[in-house]
Order: C-alpha cells, then structure tokens, then sequence
C-alpha cells in the first residue's frame, strides 16, 4: 500500500492486533456428525476479539474451534473461537478469522 492508497483504506478493527509472526497454533473441533478433527496452522495475528490464521484446509463459517498457541510447549495457552471469515489466498492457502470468546 502506498501512500496514496492510505486515504482510501478503510480500517475495520476496533483495536489493536499483535503480529504473531507465523506463531504455529492447533485447532479441535468438532463436525455437524459430532467426528473430532484437528489441524495445524499458523496464527498472523491476534487482538483482543480475534485471530487471524493460516490454514492448508478451509473451515466452515460459524464453525465453532478450540484453539492452542504455541501446542506442545509449556507456553501452551487455550482459547475458543468461531470461524467469520474463511477465503482462499495464495501461498498461505486459506485465511481464516476468528471471533474469540
């Protein structure tokens, strides 16, 4: 973005988010059929109401998700979402965003 473009961007956060950096998280949730699943992913950033992620598989809106940062260290911390955005981006594969709880 330049300059130029600052003037048209339209920010939509309320407040702040913290760049993760790529910090590697896992999800647990559980489908309409009640199966279990779990995923590895990649926290870009997070705030005080949500995350935004990177995903190799998509997620469905509302989808309600278990999320650990930093898994299988003793930095480990749980939270719960809902998925409220899900699109298809490039390298990253898909981005997810979440409404924490």
């Amino acid at each position: 973005m330049t300059d130029d473009d600052s003037a048209s961007f339209d920010e939509q956060r309320r407040s702040l988010r913290l760049d993760m950096e790529a910090e590697p998280v896992r999800l647990n949730w559980l489908d309409a059929n009640e199966q279990a699943h779990a995923s590895e992913g990649l926290c870009l950033n997070i705030g005080r109401r949500g995350m935004l992620l990177c995903m190799q598989h998509p997620l469905p809106l509302g989808q309600l998700v278990y999320i650990s940062l930093s898994p299988h260290t003793e930095r480990e911390n749980n939270l719960r979402g809902q998925v409220g955005r899900c699109s298809a981006e490039g390298s990253c594969h898909f981005r997810i965003a979440l409404q924490l709880f």
